[in-house]
Parts: structure tokens; C-alpha cells; sequence
């Protein structure tokens, strides 16, 4: 099995972590091509980040989730085991990196301090 150099990250990786069609291998690998795919989908949901950008993000938050801590991997294919992007929605500003859970948890109340307050009330009772 040949190696092949990634044009984006400029890695030489297996011909395994690219996808192959047309009867050639693509320039980006698996990963590069999905952290595309991501960073193409923030754009088109109003936040404005770059790779470079989020890497640097990740790696200030040493790769752990702003709110709960966990720690995620520095990119992965999985939308699911990596961190999310979290924004105001209002003003579509960067606050930080989320896991999923933590990002959708927020996105379920809203981005409203009010229901959090609530909620945290109705757990220690």
C-alpha cells in the first residue's frame, strides 16, 4: 500500500485515508476533507472561522470542552466526538468550543440564563 501526501495538512498517510473515486485519490485526506466540510458549514450557519482559527481554539482549551472538561481529540471524523463551535446567536460572535452535548444542552435552553437558572433551581431540589 502506497503512500499518498495530503495537499491540506502536507501529511503522507496511507491510500486508506483518502477517499478514492474516478479512478484517483483526492488531495485532502478523510480528515482534512470533514474539518472542510465543518468549517464550509459554520460559514453557511453565520460563524465566521477559519482552520487556523480553531485549531488555535482548541489547542488554548487544551482539547477539552469549555464547560464540562472533557477531553476531545484534535479533529475526528465523528461530528459527534469532536467540539463544537458555540456562538451567540444573536450577535453570531465565538464564545468558545463545546462538546456536543454541552452545545446542544445550551441550544435546548435557548442560550437563556433564565431557563439555566431555572433548571439548576429545579435540580437541587
Amino acid at each position: 500500500m502506497a503512500n499518498i501526501q495530503c495537499t491540506a495538512c502536507n501529511k503522507l498517510k496511507p491510500e486508506s485515508h483518502f477517499f478514492y473515486t474516478a479512478g484517483s485519490y483526492g488531495n485532502h485526506c478523510k480528515r482534512c476533507r470533514s474539518f472542510d466540510a465543518a468549517i464550509a458549514g459554520w460559514k453557511k450557519l453565520g460563524i465566521n472561522i477559519t482552520k487556523k482559527d480553531y485549531q488555535f481554539r482548541a489547542e488554548a482549551q487544551n482539547y477539552r470542552c469549555k464547560i464540562c472538561g472533557d477531553q476531545y481529540p484534535n479533529w475526528t471524523l465523528k461530528p459527534a466526538k469532536r467540539l463544537a463551535v458555540d456562538h451567540c446567536h444573536s450577535t453570531e460572535k465565538i464564545r468558545g468550543l463545546l462538546c456536543m452535548r454541552c452545545n446542544v444542552g445550551l441550544g435546548q435552553f435557548r442560550d437563556s440564563e433564565q431557563l439555566l437558572q431555572k433548571a439548576i433551581a429545579y435540580l437541587k431540589k
